[in-house]
């Protein structure tokens, strides 16, 4: 059965919070505010959601790591210092606007980031893919920062509008697009490594 756990009240997390796939911790605000704080470690699957206004902050970990599955964050907004990151062959779907002056990453074959109809902002924040690691832009703006790419790649999903502003790229980026999507560079972006664009690719 799929486990089901409201978040009423300022929550914090300081140990390990493990979640199996279709289980859900839902932050619930009742027309105020509500923040869920991580300190310790999320891992697992499943999915972190919100009603109303329910926030999430991260100094920890979060940690998709089930192969095959996916970890959700669905907060109103996320703010990250910690790492938030994609191992083991599982998917991290990021689907809030974020703050972030941490690390968000994809590493090891089959992991991967989908950052979806959101930005990512943070001037000091660093966003990675490494080991055949994946990140995915699905409609989706990463504003200033780092990206490093380390044998891993950035896919732009088909039919998303994307934009880079004022980031450095760092490491051989392999930009996959798929059918119909595009990238839009703003402000001063720095590419500093080899890129490759495969058919289809447009900025």
């Amino acid at each position: 059965a799929n486990a089901f756990t409201e978040v009423q009240a300022a929550t914090t997390f300081n140990g390990t919070t493990s979640m199996a796939a279709g289980s859900n911790i839902n932050i619930w605000a009742g027309g105020g505010s509500t923040t869920l704080t991580n300190n310790g470690t999320i891992q697992g699957a499943g999915t972190i959601s919100q009603s109303y206004s329910g926030y999430l902050t991260n100094t920890g970990t979060v940690d998709a790591n089930l192969t095959g599955q996916t970890l959700s964050l669905q907060p109103y907004a996320l703010t990250n210092s910690g790492t938030i990151e994609a191992t083991n062959g599982a998917t991290l779907s990021l689907n809030a606007n974020t703050t972030d002056s941490g690390t968000i990453s994809a590493d090891g074959t089959g992991s991967q980031v989908q950052l979806n109809n959101m930005t990512l902002n943070g001037s000091t924040h660093t966003l990675s893919a490494t080991h055949s690691g994946g990140i995915l832009l699905n409609g989706s703006t990463i504003s200033a920062g780092t990206l490093n790419i380390t044998n891993g790649s950035l896919t732009v999903a088909n039919n998303g509008y994307n934009s880079l502003t004022g980031l450095t790229v760092n490491g051989s980026l392999d930009m996959v697009s798929q059918a119909n999507a595009f990238t839009e560079v703003q402000a001063a972006t720095t590419f500093n490594g080899t890129t490759s664009m495969a058919a289809g690719s447009n900025i």
